[in-house]
């Protein structure tokens, strides 16, 4: 294991993607890790989501076109594949550990941008040596968390269980992939997180080969307290500052809070959407067989069936709004 406590030898960066669908304990995971001075981070820096995302599109539309046989006006003309993504990672190595700027112990640099589960091929062909942490969460907390920061500070979450599940089951299965593209990955439980997060603690360190023991972990897990971040308390090391987060940024998030926030119709639809996924992840059903059980599907169904209307005729207005204003 690399000791970081002892050894002054400059050892080259390592990086660490925290992955994660949205409001599974990404950032309060980020914080906890953070917490050790072998690790550099900031907020959601959106490179791979919002940068890298379009410049690959773009390059891949290149391409394309020049394997069809047209002439094609662009970075091609300049440069191979290789160099290409050479160049992405000149540029994100250099974003990446500005992050380690104040902090010149620092040999890991953590991204965390929930985002980045959809891009698991970008990413591993810019970082193909890099370590992939995923954190999963119960389905149903995250339903009520979503909702929960709708009524608080994010007024445009989107709050329905039936669009939150399937975003869920999406970044699920495209954050597990990057388990098939490298062996650096590793999944951790939010509820094993919150029920003896020392011990998780623990066994991330060591999966990164980062020498540490069960103080420390304590002290980053006491650090990390709801009430020590939502106070931007001087106990927790900030990468950013955490206490200009909106008011309901930082929620107690019991286990099973969410049965007490949600509906039956709800919880059905969540566990009915999750289906298999849920089975597979370990997480028990709460909705038992029987008259109510079939009753709170067919609800399910209903407002699914409304919500796929509501969609179909948004497209239907948006394609005639765009052709309307392309005539003017």
């Amino acid at each position: 294991m690399i000791d970081t406590t002892t050894n002054n030898t400059v050892k080259p960066p390592r990086y660490l993607f925290l992955i994660g669908a949205p409001r599974s304990g990404t950032t309060w995971l980020q914080l906890l890790l953070a917490q050790n001075p072998t690790v550099a981070t900031t907020s959601e820096t959106h490179l791979f989501t919002q940068y890298f995302n379009l410049l690959e599109k773009r390059w891949r539309h290149e391409t394309g076109r020049l394997q069809d046989g047209h002439k094609v006006n662009g970075l091609t003309q300049l440069i191979d594949e290789k160099e290409f993504y050479s160049v992405l990672r000149s540029f994100a190595d250099r974003v990446l550990t500005h992050s380690g700027v104040e902090n010149s112990g620092a040999t890991l640099f953590m991204e965390k941008t929930p985002e980045n589960t959809l891009h698991a091929g970008l990413i591993s062909r810019v970082y193909p040596e890099a370590y992939f942490l995923h954190i999963i969460r119960d389905p149903r907390a995250v339903v009520s968390s979503f909702s929960n920061a709708a009524k608080t500070w994010w007024a445009w979450a989107p709050t329905g269980p039936i669009s939150v599940t399937r975003r869920w089951r999406d970044n699920i299965k495209k954050g597990r992939y990057f388990g098939d593209l490298t062996d650096r990955y590793l999944e951790v439980r939010y509820e094993d997180l919150v029920s003896d997060g020392s011990r998780e603690l623990l066994r991330i360190w060591e999966w990164l080969e980062i020498r540490s023991d069960i103080k420390q972990c304590d002290r980053a897990i006491q650090a990390c307290q709801i009430d020590n971040l939502k106070s931007g308390s001087d106990d927790v090391v900030k990468p950013w500052s955490i206490e200009n987060e909106p008011e309901g940024f930082f929620r107690e998030g019991g286990i099973n809070m969410w049965r007490e926030e949600m509906s039956d119709t709800d919880i059905s639809a969540v566990e009915y959407i999750a289906g298999d996924l849920l089975d597979e992840l370990g997480y028990e059903s709460a909705t038992k067989p029987g008259y109510r059980l079939y009753i709170n599907l067919i609800r399910f169904r209903i407002t699914e069936g409304l919500y796929k209307g509501v969609r179909c005729i948004n497209r239907s207005l948006e394609w005639k709004l765009r052709r309307a204003l392309a005539k003017l």
